[in-house]
This record gives C-alpha cells, sequence and structure tokens, in this order.
C-alpha cells in the first residue's frame, strides 16, 4: 500500500513515501518513514494511547538530530536522511532542518513526564545519546550578514567519508564519529544543544534569527529565511526552557556532568553574556549582541566541523545549567513582551535590516499563528490570555462566515500589470538615473510611451542580480549612486519582507485562507491555559477559558453544515481559501490536535503516572445520551465485546480500553476497575493507583473495561 499526503508542493521529495505492512514474503512487519515534522507531529497524538513507547519516540528523536543543533529532514525505522545540492533539483538544498524542532521535542517530554515520573533519572549522565554526522556547514557571522540568504554550505568531502563509513559499518556510519568510534553523549547535553543553537540566533526584540535555511518556520512563511526573525519559535523555546529547568531541577542541582568540552564551553560563555546583556538596548547594540552570540557559536562550529567534537568531556555544575535556563527565560519573556500590539495581538515575525553599525527590527503583518505560540508558551496570565481571544474576535483575522481564524488578514494582490511600475518623481530623487533611462543609455530602467512610469528590466530578479549590472555597466559611479538606484529597487519589489504563501497565494496557506491545523492548535492552546487553571483551583478563569475554547471549536468542520463547510464536516481538511469550501481532505495536522483535545475534554489527566479523570470539561447536552445504546468495541487483545450503556451515560476509549461515564447520583464518586479474568476493584476516588495506571498504559490486556462514576454529574 502507497500513501502520500498532498501538499502545496508535491514534487518536494519527502511527500513521497510508503506505507509497508508486509515484508516480500507476506510477514507482518512494523515499518515507518517520512519527513521529519510529520513523523513527531503523528506521534504526538499516537503516543497517547501507546505511552511506554515515549522513551523510545524521544530517544528517536534525539538520537537523529545533530552536534550544531539541528536535525535531518527525513527519517524511517532503518535510518535517516539528509538532502544534497543537486543542481537538476531546484527543490535540493532546500533545508527543513528545524522545522518545529523545539516545540515537538517538547511535546514528547511533558507527557513522558507525567505518564512515565521521572524515566530519564537513569540517562542523564550515562552517555547512551548520538549525534547525526550530516555536513552541512553553517557559514560564519560575517558571511550570514553579507548575504543571508546564503548561508550554509555542503562538505563533499566530508559526505564522501560519510558514505565510505556506512558501506563499512551500516547506518550507524551516518552518526558523528571520534576517529573508529561514535561519539557518545548524555541526555543534559541532549537538551541543552538545540536551546544553544537557537539563542546563538537570539536577536533580543525580535526573537530567533531564521538564518541558516533550516529554521523553525510554518509553511506559509518558508521565504521569511535569512532576514526573518520568529517570535514563535520564541514563544515555544520560553516554555521548553521553563519546562526543562523546573522538571529537571530536582535531578540536576547539586550536581556535576560531563559534557562534551566544546558544548559545556558553549554553554558556559553564552551564559556569561547573558548575565551582562542590558535589559533595553539600540539597533547599534543589537548588532554588538548579535555578534558576540555569533562569535561564541562560529567557535563551536569550527570545532565541531574540524573534528573536534571528541570523547574529550568537560565538567559542567548542574546549578550553572539551571542558571543559564533562567537567563533565557527572562530574556525570551522580554523580547515577546515588546512585541505586544496596540490592538493586544502580539507580532509573528520580524524583519531585520542591517546597516554597516546597526541592526534595525521591522515588524510584520498580523498573523494567527503568533497568537497560537503566545498562548503557548505560559507566559501571559489567564487574564492576558483571554484579552487575546477577545481581540482575535474583533481582528482582521476573524472570518466571520466560517466562524473562524485566517492565518492573515486578507488583502487584494496587484495585478501583473500594475507591478513594475514606479512613478517618475521617484526615479527623479535618485540623481540623474532618470536622464540615461530616458536617453536610453542604461540596462537598467526604461520609461513607459508617456514618461509618467518607469520599469526596471525585466530580467533583474533581485538587488543582487542590479547590483551585478551596475558594477559592469556603471562601474564609473559611487557606491552611493549605486545604492540609491539599489534602494528604490527594493522599495518599489520588498523583496526583503517576502514571505512565500502568505504574500502571493489564494490557497493553501494563502491570502484569504483559514488553515484548519492552525485554528486547531488555537483551540488546545487555549484549553492547555483552561486546564492549568483548573489545576491551580481558579474555577472564575477556568470557565472563562472553557468557554472560549468552545467557541473556537464551533468553528471547526465537525461542527457546520455541509453547506457551511462545503465539505464533509467529519473530514480532516487542510484549508478553506476565500472562495471555495474546504479543500484538500486527508490526515492533516489538525488530527493530530483534535486527538490531544479530545482527551483534555474527556478530563482524562495523568500526574506521577497516575490517570485520573475530572468531571467538568465535557459538555453533559452533547455528549451524554439520551436513551440506551449498544457500543462494539475491540480490545487490546483482539477480542469484540457489545457494550450496553444507559441513558445519561457515556463511552470513550483509553490505550483502547473502554472508559464509561456516569452518574453516581448523590454517592460520592468512584471508579470499578473490570478485569478480563472477572475479578472487579472499586475505588472510592476519581484517580487510579500507580499500578492499575500502569496496567492500562503498558497495554497489558488484563483490563476490560473502567466505568467511573461522578457524583452529581
Amino acid at each position: 500500500m502507497t500513501f502520500s499526503r498532498r501538499h502545496g508542493d508535491p514534487s518536494r521529495p519527502w511527500n513521497r513515501f510508503s506505507i509497508d505492512l508486509q515484508d516480500a514474503d507476506g510477514n507482518e512487519i512494523f515499518a515507518y518513514q517520512g519527513n521529519w515534522r510529520d513523523i513527531f507531529q503523528n506521534w504526538e497524538a499516537l503516543l497517547q494511547g501507546y505511552p511506554c513507547y515515549y522513551p523510545s519516540a524521544i530517544h528517536r528523536f534525539l538520537n537523529t538530530s545533530s552536534a550544531d543543533g539541528y536535525n535531518p529532514y527525513r527519517i524511517s525505522k532503518d535510518g535517516f536522511e539528509w538532502e544534497e545540492p543537486n543542481p537538476e533539483d531546484p527543490w535540493a538544498n532546500i533545508g527543513y532542518w528545524g522545522d518545529h524542532q523545539i516545540v515537538y521535542l517538547l511535546r514528547l517530554l511533558e507527557p513522558a513526564s507525567r505518564y512515565l515520573g521521572n524515566w530519564w533519572s537513569d540517562h542523564l549522565e550515562s552517555a547512551v545519546y548520538v549525534y547525526s554526522d550530516i555536513p552541512y556547514r553553517i557559514g560564519a557571522f560575517d558571511k550570514r550578514i553579507a548575504n543571508p540568504r546564503e548561508t550554509i554550505g555542503f562538505d563533499f568531502e566530508h559526505a564522501e567519508r560519510i558514505r565510505q563509513r556506512v558501506a563499512a559499518k551500516g547506518t550507524d556510519g551516518k552518526l558523528l564519529h571520534s576517529g573508529s568510534d561514535l561519539v557518545r553523549v548524555n541526555l543534559i547535553e541532549k537538551l541543552c544543544v538545540p536551546v544553544l543553537a537557537k539563542m546563538g540566533n537570539f536577536v533580543p526584540g525580535a526573537g530567533i534569527w531564521m538564518n541558516t535555511q533550516r529554521p523553525e518556520w510554518n509553511d506559509a512563511n518558508n521565504a521569511l529565511v535569512g532576514y526573518g526573525v520568529s517570535l514563535v519559535t520564541a514563544g515555544y523555546l520560553f516554555r521548553y526552557a521553563r519546562f526543562i529547568r523546573k522538571t529537571f531541577a530536582a535531578s540536576i542541582s547539586g550536581n556535576t556532568f560531563e559534557l562534551s568540552a566544546p558544548v559545556a564551553q558553549w554553554l558556559q560563555q553564552q551564559s556569561n553574556l547573558f548575565s551582562v546583556m542590558p535589559k533595553s538596548i539600540d539597533d547599534s547594540e543589537r548588532l554588538q549582541v548579535m555578534r558576540s552570540l555569533a562569535a561564541i557559536t562560529d567557535a563551536f562550529h569550527g570545532k565541531l566541523y574540524s573534528g573536534q567534537l571528541t570523547e574529550e568531556k568537560m565538567a559542567l555544575s548542574g546549578d550553572s545549567v539551571l542558571t543559564w535556563l533562567e537567563q533565557i527565560e527572562n530574556l525570551l519573556a522580554g523580547t515577546l513582551r515588546e512585541n505586544r500590539r496596540s490592538d493586544g495581538l502580539y507580532h509573528s515575525y520580524n524583519l531585520l535590516k542591517f546597516d554597516p553599525d546597526s541592526v534595525a527590527i521591522k515588524h510584520l503583518q498580523l498573523m494567527l499563528e503568533g497568537q497560537v505560540s503566545i498562548l503557548s508558551s505560559g507566559l501571559l496570565s489567564p487574564d492576558e490570555s483571554l484579552q487575546i481571544y477577545s481581540a482575535l474576535r474583533k481582528s482582521d483575522l476573524y472570518r466571520s462566515d466560517q466562524h473562524s481564524y485566517l492565518l492573515y488578514p486578507n488583502r487584494q494582490l496587484p495585478g501583473f500589470l500594475q507591478k513594475n511600475k514606479i512613478p517618475a518623481e521617484m526615479v527623479a530623487t535618485c540623481g540623474d538615473w532618470k536622464q540615461l533611462a530616458d536617453n536610453g543609455t542604461t540596462r537598467i530602467l526604461r520609461p513607459s510611451p508617456d514618461g509618467v512610469f518607469y520599469a526596471f528590466a525585466a530580467d533583474l530578479r533581485n538587488a543582487n542580480d542590479l547590483r551585478s549590472r551596475l558594477t559592469s555597466d556603471h562601474a564609473n559611479r559611487t557606491s552611493k549612486e549605486h545604492q540609491m538606484l539599489i534602494d528604490l529597487f527594493e522599495d518599489s519589489f520588498n523583496h526583503h519582507a517576502f514571505t512565500g504563501r502568505s504574500g502571493t497565494f489564494y490557497a493553501y496557506e494563502g491570502l484569504g485562507s483559514i488553515y484548519w491545523h492552525m485554528v486547531s492548535k488555537l483551540a488546545l492552546a487555549v484549553l492547555e491555559e483552561a486546564v492549568a487553571n483548573h489545576e491551580n483551583g481558579d474555577t472564575f478563569h477556568f470557565q472563562k477559558l472553557l468557554t472560549a475554547y468552545r467557541d473556537i471549536k464551533s468553528g471547526l468542520g465537525v461542527d457546520k453544515s455541509v453547506t457551511t463547510h462545503g465539505a464533509i464536516p467529519t473530514d480532516a481538511y487542510s484549508h478553506t481559501p476565500g472562495h471555495a469550501g474546504a479543500q484538500q481532505p486527508g490526515m492533516t495536522g489538525q488530527v493530530k490536535e483534535d486527538i490531544l483535545c479530545r482527551l483534555l475534554e474527556w478530563g482524562v489527566f495523568v500526574r506521577a503516572g497516575r490517570l485520573s479523570f475530572v468531571d467538568g470539561f465535557f459538555d453533559k447536552e452533547r455528549e451524554l445520551l439520551m436513551e440506551p445504546a449498544e457500543c462494539q468495541f475491540v480490545h487490546v487483545n483482539g477480542s469484540a465485546e457489545s457494550i450496553m450503556l444507559d441513558s445519561g451515560s457515556c463511552l470513550f476509549s483509553c490505550c483502547q480500553i473502554p472508559i464509561i461515564y456516569r452518574s453516581a447520583g448523590f454517592s460520592k464518586s468512584n471508579i470499578t476497575v473490570h478485569y478480563f479474568n472477572g475479578n472487579k476493584v472499586t475505588i472510592d476516588d476519581t484517580e487510579l493507583p500507580f499500578n492499575i495506571s500502569e496496567e492500562v498504559f503498558q497495554r497489558r490486556g488484563l483490563v476490560s473495561r473502567i466505568e467511573v462514576s461522578f457524583a452529581n454529574f
């Protein structure tokens, strides 16, 4: 059986994969393959039903990440792959080597800590992790700012050495080696390296610089690489740093850990710089900070790329790691709050403008993605979260006909005949270039017949082309005269701010489109905030946020008619453009978020390895049966059962065990656990003990069903 996710760019190689169910002899096999993002996105939801696999998934994630903090673009059961430059393939070397990396790792670590407790305690010091050895080389800072769109190179000689290792020892040949041995590191190092990489690209007041052709980006803005700065990544990085610090504090405080010497130095030097970084900086100081951070990272890259990340270790105190994480939280919190807009919403991406002595920041248009990130970050108070929800409804992102939200405000693009028309008065401000164009003595500008407008030569693709022509045709003119025309070119076409689909398409994740995965992310972010307030005992904000969640969810297809949705409401769709109904059905990312939301809706919570059920999250009027019903259920062990349900009850599954909710009347809430051997256990609580919870999570096939009776249900 073969399957391909339909994608906005179907020619991309990572959209071609097969789901292999049997080997050549017809035997059942278990395999996976796909791009990095989609595999871990799918696993995030899948592991809710198979929690015993969290350690394996986390190992897989970490062991395929690289020592410079990125990841291959495609993984499978048998290994991983990266792209290589290919003059015949325009998509080769595009990257996608950090796509949603921080947030997806976080989404594995957070539930693992709830389901499995301190499973990582044996891994903090043990050198059981490895690095992928991806032969891309990130350029030094001066190269990156000279041309931010061309910042990485491919080491063909090292790629050949890797091929020779693979031929000799198999897939392990793709892993980082010291001589003939694998470089092995501990969990602390693996968790720190992606943060070191992201913070090495930190731009105070702006976010995380997307400068390596492999940043964390949303597909809609994948052309921002180079000049773009992500507040979306900053929001998730804040949550990641806080989670690692709080979760691991008790295990690492007061202890010392052995890290690869260059990594330990990287962390120490970053922390030293963070400790003296001013809270408020101007454009010139911003460039100094970026240069200082880059110098530290460049020094690490020099050691890594020259083969110096060896088995040599350096002792680093756990407290210094905690201090570094706290510094990161404070820096990111300040930058995120600086990017609050006057309408109460938050910027998502910024642009950098480099000058010889400074770096200026320009805000991009309003985007939904930034609101999801800031809501998910954990930075905001409950009132601030509710303010975002309220502001969204009043913003240009709200699309009333679908009761949902656009990725960014809709706008009308100029038609083809309106492009490349520069008013004569603008050309006149650039010295005598207008006269040269009128006389036909330049291959750069030409006037319209009436002289009202001018057009740049059609074969000038970008400012680099223009700069080359100025150098060849007008070498006698000053650099200032050249720059005046380059500035006019950029003012006319604004290539500097080109985002990709969000500025050019009217479908997919384009203009006027609702991107349903992002809306479901918004719903999950609000629901998680409601959960946090419930656990804190804040009933007022819990109810407000739960109401907001239900309102957002009501805009998803499942609550709509076919006429309104324009498609089958119970199917997942990629997007809804402004000119049509929902488009591109399939297993989109929305499905993952909807599964996570559904478990929270049922009040299914896990704390310290114990499964609990909480009343108050799901809508009883919608969910409870109005009359008795029969449910056909297939258990973990493969046996089928017909389960009769009373009116006023409901059934869902957890780890493929049927969970039945019913009323206990005015009695105390309790749980009855039924076993296949006929035994049953009643617990006067709505939380299962650890041993029974473990039986559920391990899917041992012992428990046949769980009945939860709520008082005053």
